[in-house]
């Protein structure tokens, strides 16, 4: 029969060594894991020691602290905040009552100062707000309306209001919330509802009153081109008279050169032409005349070749007289000539 061998379990001290020394790494690891941080761009740290701060970090890196509870680390954002005012009611210097409304820019400038004041956004941006709108208040009460809103590019002073406030607003910021305004800007400037109809009828006014302005100084204009261009145009008609009558003066000095060359080179030819001419004048379309046949350019058809001179003897040898001589003698002797085309 054999005998069981005994358990020997190993003493109580081994067991209670080995869970300390395991609880020991467990809270140096967590030490050293709490000691060290790591501050972010665009962050800054402050360190307090049992509630008091003794470090304030605003550069990017590692860094390393007591573990809790012993240090604690507030992190807090250094970013660019951006928030509205709300609207508000102000007079300008000329008692016109409008309605602004700002925007702002800021950011934590000291953190410790910061923290130690407002501590979070929320409460920044109230105190901002009051300390914006009694500045912007007050600084519009120094500025007519025509400063703030005109068609006028060179009378509007926006720049030098946002300037004003803003370092008016910003000393006060920085020295009591550690915070520094970056932009203090006008977002809206309007009218109170009860003001606008009053107010858009002054503009429509004063549009129509410009419309007008503008409409006469066009009829002016307009006019003055008309009378110009009138005497443009009686000076190149002058011009055009001047040379229409000197071109018809040289064109009947030609003429009348023409006709007295014609007139010496054959007298007879001439004269019983310009009688034809002058029978094709007077005798139109259906015309009938009478008239003695020894006036006017009848004498060309009464005349031959052989009585132009003095008489022609007639068939029983008798002479005839010329249209001259007939003429002279005491009886008349009429004839009808007629033509009808």
């Amino acid at each position: 029969m054999t005998t069981p061998l005994p358990i020997i379990s190993p003493p109580a001290s081994s067991g209670k060594r080995a869970r300390l020394a395991g609880v020991l790494l467990l809270l140096t690891v967590f030490g050293l894991y709490d000691s060290f941080f790591t501050v972010l761009q665009g962050e800054a740290v402050v360190v307090t020691r049992f509630g008091r701060p003794v470090r304030e970090i605003t550069t990017a890196g590692p860094f390393w602290k007591f573990p809790s509870p012993i240090d604690q680390r507030h992190v807090i954002d250094r970013r660019r905040c951006v928030f509205s005012a709300p609207e508000s009611a102000a007079f300008t210097s000329d008692r016109r009552s409008i309605v602004v409304s700002c925007f702002v820019i800021w950011h934590v400038e000291q953190p410790l100062l910061w923290m130690q004041t407002v501590s979070d956004r929320a409460t920044t941006e109230a105190r901002l707000t009051s300390m914006i709108l009694a500045s912007a208040n007050q600084r519009l009460g120094q500025f007519p309306l025509s400063a703030l809103v005109s068609t006028n590019p060179r009378e509007i002073r926006l720049a030098e209001l946002e300037k004003q406030i803003h370092d008016e607003v910003s000393a006060v910021a920085e020295s009591s919330m550690g915070i520094s305004i970056d932009e203090v800007s006008i977002e809206r400037i309007g009218l109170p509802a009860q003001n606008m109809a009053a107010v858009f009828e002054r503009m429509r006014v004063e549009r129509a009153a410009e419309a007008n302005r503008l409409r006469a100084e066009g009829a002016r204009d307009a006019q003055a081109i008309r009378d110009r261009t009138h005497v443009e145009s009686q000076e190149i008609l002058r011009k055009g008279r001047e040379e229409a009558a000197r071109i018809s003066a040289e064109a009947e000095r030609k003429a009348a050169e023409m006709l007295a060359s014609s007139h010496q080179k054959d007298p007879e030819f001439y004269r019983f032409w310009s009688s034809l001419q002058a029978s094709k004048r007077v005798l139109k379309e259906k015309a009938t005349l009478i008239l003695n046949s020894d006036q006017l350019f009848f004498d060309v058809f009464n005349e031959t070749e052989g009585n132009r001179s003095s008489t022609t003897p007639a068939g029983n040898g008798e002479p005839v007289a010329s249209p001259a001589d007939r003429t002279s003698q005491p009886a008349d002797v009429k004839g009808e000539a007629r033509r009808a085309d």
